[in-house]
């Protein structure tokens, strides 16, 4: 009876151990942070703003001008603005559109 209690304790010791180990040895790129998932006891990255990809690896290249670029879950590459801006790049002022009724008479879309 020992030995049977003593390797069920060892084995989930080890299994405890192995979750941690999963993410050290997985280190996820450019500030991602390492998650386990408790059934799969797999590793996966949660990737900063402007990142994506298995480990973060890869760079979203739009250049946003008032926001930050991300990768939806597609890979798709957009721009998330900060409040007050719009457009696909985020280069349209909120101010600049009031008054505007049509947005080709905005500027808006145009490059």
């Amino acid at each position: 009876m020992r030995l049977i209690l003593l390797l069920i304790t060892t084995l989930f010791i080890l299994s405890a151990s192995g979750e941690e180990r999963e993410c050290a040895r997985n280190i996820c790129l450019n500030g991602g942070t390492c998650l386990v998932d408790d059934i799969s006891r797999r590793f996966s990255c949660r990737c900063p703003p402007g990142f994506a990809g298995s480990l973060c690896q890869e760079a979203c290249t739009l250049k946003c001008a008032n926001g930050v670029c991300v990768k939806g879950t597609l890979g798709k590459e957009q721009c998330q603005c900060t409040q007050g801006w719009s457009g696909a790049l985020c280069e349209v002022s909120g101010s600049s559109l009031e008054g505007c009724t049509r947005t080709e008479d905005c500027g808006i879309g145009e490059r």
